[in-house]
């Protein structure tokens, strides 16, 4: 959806998957870490749930889906 390379931001839609949502649209922003030379990721999420699912079980799985392995994937990328 958009990418600010000045901003050290991305920001993306997911059209389709096999995922609780729907409207799913996510921003990743870096921001350096002046002290230890390292950077901070945020990454943010809006969504809904999809028919049949709660709000809460939507939020379960894409934690466990994203928060831990995509990060680690990141890290091993740019690392």
């Amino acid at each position: 959806m958009a990418l600010d390379d000045a901003e050290r931001k991305l920001t993306y839609e997911i059209v389709e998957a096999p995922l609780p949502v729907r409207g799913y649209l996510s921003t990743l922003h870096v921001q350096p870490v002046a002290d230890t030379g390292g950077a901070f990721l945020s990454w943010h999420a809006t969504f809904d749930s999809a028919e049949g699912t709660t709000a809460q079980e939507a939020t379960t799985v894409l934690e466990a889906a994203y928060a831990a392995p995509a990060i680690a994937g990141l890290h091993t990328i740019i690392a």
